[in-house]
């Protein structure tokens, strides 16, 4: 009797691989920061000019928004007046009207 199994119809199975390919490495970008990674202290992003952000805080959980702008402290405003005016979650308010970039 053979020991190799066999498929339902009798026909044998393919062996399974014993190696697997290498995972790509892929370049990170900001919108994957704000899901797996934080800010370290020796990487500082460039400026970015506020009238050009396209981020809605409203489409974000409020710890991927305070990553944001902790990132971006210039968007600090516009981000809040889209919050208030958005789905205005008072702790995101809050902490926004209090947020220092400095400390």
């Amino acid at each position: 009797m053979s020991t190799a199994r066999t498929h339902r119809l009798g026909v044998p199975r393919p062996k399974p691989p014993t190696e697997y390919p290498a995972s790509p490495v892929l370049p990170v970008s900001a919108e994957a920061f704000l899901v797996f990674g934080s800010a370290s202290a020796d990487t500082s992003p460039e400026p970015v000019d506020p009238a050009t952000v396209d981020f809605d805080p409203g489409s974000h959980n409020v710890d991927e928004v305070k990553d944001f702008v902790t990132l971006y402290p210039e968007t600090t405003s516009l981000i809040l007046e889209l919050e208030s005016n958005g789905k205005d979650r008072s702790t995101l308010v809050d902490w926004l009207i209090d947020f220092d970039p400095n400390g």
